[in-house]
């Protein structure tokens, strides 16, 4: 799963043992694209409930296709 998500980039194991120096940087990077990913989620769910509150209808906002 991960070769088909990042293809041509190898991951923070392939790193790991090359670069340590560079792990506190991964780690912050990899910290940051996830609290990004909440935030998204959380933007989604809160336009889900007032899409809700205006129109009644519950609908679900999808994001993605994958």
């Amino acid at each position: 799963m991960k070769k088909f998500l990042q293809p041509d980039l190898p991951g923070i194991d392939y790193y790991h043992g090359r670069r340590p120096e560079n792990n506190y940087a991964a780690t912050r990077l990899m910290w940051t694209a996830h609290n990004l990913e909440r935030a998204a989620d959380r933007v989604i769910n809160l336009s889900e409930r007032v899409a809700y509150i205006v129109t009644g209808k519950m609908e679900e906002i999808s994001s993605s296709k994958y």
